[in-house]
């Protein structure tokens, strides 16, 4: 009896350790987590905070000579030097603010209208502000340009209007023929839920797998079209 109460005790703690985490996780994925973009047209500044603890994305940090050895075990070859996917972001806004806006843009824009679009639905964006101002060193490539500038940004904003919960959005342009350089400024807070995004990804996942399951069936009844012709 002795042997059989421990063994029941000791599935008791189990179950009430297990509930505890899922318990936890149930939590972590219904608590939100916020992030931030900003761009002073110099530096990209982009945060995640969760559960009260920041993250800095970007400017991506650069790793110590030690650490860079420690994972890099084989030597690399001259002329190419790998670099991260933050460091990229962040050498491309501080190179070229402007372009880097606009492929922003786009890309967003395309995945909004492609399978993928229910992932932008899942962030709820509080504030979006971005202020471009065009500028070139002759008048006539500055007015071409803030034309570029336009026929980019206002529709893909548009399209993201619609596919995206924006609460508050403030987007201009505008061209300054005194200056000979574009300045680009941009902020935008928000914030998702864990458990949203989770469900959309299995969503995704159900909707390949279902469509993966299907599709060999519709090429064997072509086949079988085509041999009974």
């Amino acid at each position: 009896m002795g042997v059989l109460a421990a063994i029941g005790q000791g599935l008791l703690w189990l179950l009430a350790g297990v509930g505890a985490l899922l318990a936890l996780v149930l939590l972590l994925l219904c608590l939100p987590v916020f992030f931030s973009f900003t761009y002073d047209g110099e530096q990209p500044r982009a945060r995640v905070r969760v559960c009260g603890l920041p993250f800095t994305l970007l400017p991506a940090r650069d790793r110590p000579e030690k650490e860079k050895k420690k994972r890099h075990r084989q030597p690399e070859e001259p002329g190419k030097k790998k670099e991260s996917t933050l460091a990229r972001l962040t050498k491309e806004w501080k190179q070229d603010g402007l372009g880097s806006l606009l492929s922003a843009y786009t890309e967003l824009a395309r995945l909004a209208v492609g399978t993928l679009g229910k992932l932008l639905r899942v962030p709820i964006l509080r504030r979006v502000q971005v202020h471009v101002t065009a500028a070139k060193e002759e008048p006539d490539q500055t007015a071409l340009l803030y034309g570029k500038v336009c026929g980019v940004l206002y529709p893909a904003r548009t399209v993201l209007q619609y596919a995206m919960r924006i609460r508050r959005a403030d987007v201009a342009v505008q061209p300054d023929f005194t200056a000979d350089k574009s300045r680009v400024t941009a902020q935008v807070y928000g914030h998702f839920y864990p458990y949203h995004l989770l469900g959309v990804l299995l969503g995704l996942v159900i909707g390949y797998l279902k469509w993966s399951s299907i599709r060999p069936k519709k090429q064997e009844v072509i086949q079988d079209g085509k041999q009974g012709q």
